[in-house]
């Protein structure tokens, strides 16, 4: 049970991703600032359930949540509300907002799997999942040559 309670963060940011995507199907005038919102605002529930579970080690020892694993993911988590606030106040992401705040969320979910890994299997699925939402960060605003170019080269060099 004390396993079930430390993930609740992680899927919480799940949830979060998944929820600022569906939102975003709703169509509502100022979505951008509202999703900004909202991820930020779940940047911050995350942060607070993350330091009120308890430390566990996860799937029998691959991954551990300690006061390490936590320090790292406050820093992860305040940083994705700072981004989520000030991206909301960005023309640029208008079109996509819902991937762009999702794929926000599914980076911050990937660096706290790597923080908290005591095996190179979580690290590497951390990395993984941080590199893949990276890639498609980089090359988001699609009608830039430069940015296409980014995306393609850092998919060839993660290759």
């Amino acid at each position: 049970m004390t396993e079930l309670r430390a993930l609740v963060p992680h899927l919480t940011l799940v949830g979060i991703g998944v929820l600022v995507i569906a939102l975003d199907l709703l169509r509502v005038r100022r979505r951008l600032c509202c999703l900004g919102a909202v991820t930020a605002l779940g940047a911050i529930v995350v942060l607070a359930l993350d330091w009120s579970s308890p430390g566990a080690s996860l799937w029998n020892g691959l991954a551990v949540t300690d006061a390490f694993s936590k320090a790292f993911d406050t820093v992860f988590l305040v940083s994705l509300a700072l981004v989520a606030l000030g991206s909301a106040a960005s023309e640029k992401s208008a079109t996509y907002a819902g991937e762009y705040f999702g794929i926000l969320a599914f980076a911050t979910l990937g660096l706290m799997l790597a923080a908290s890994a005591s095996s190179l299997l979580v690290l590497y699925v951390g990395v993984e999942l941080t590199t893949i939402c990276l890639m498609g960060l980089v090359g988001f605003a699609k009608t830039e040559r430069r940015s296409a170019e980014a995306s393609v080269k850092l998919f060839v060099v993660g290759a």
